[in-house]
């Protein structure tokens, strides 16, 4: 599956055991997410990205034990309506530091 992005084609990264949730309603909480991911094997952690000022921007990044356990997640949530919106789900490139992570709790 491939995005048009600024006029070029962009190909989905391969399998990594990263993933980005998109299209997020922005009402969702870390702890809805974290309880719902947590229902998936090889679960670990996720990261919300958020404004300046707090607020929820609609997306989040996941991180799971292994590529496998990604996987499975990606073909369950792939198109799945949460709140009214249809969540979309693609393969991350790269990983979050676990500082960044801890500071993205931090500053909730």
């Amino acid at each position: 599956l491939s995005r048009w992005r600024a006029g070029k084609v962009a190909s989905e990264p391969p399998p990594s055991n990263f993933l980005g949730l998109f299209n997020l309603p922005f009402t969702t909480s870390l702890e809805e997410l974290t309880n719902f991911l947590s229902n998936f094997p090889g679960f670990i952690t996720v990261r919300m990205v958020t404004r300046g000022n707090g607020k929820f921007r609609g997306y989040a990044f996941a991180h799971f034990a292994t590529s496998d356990d990604a996987t499975l997640c990606k073909v369950v949530l792939s198109g799945m309506t949460l709140k009214g919106q249809t969540v979309d789900v693609r393969y991350g490139t790269q990983p979050w530091s676990a500082t960044a992570a801890a500071e993205s709790e931090s500053s909730r």
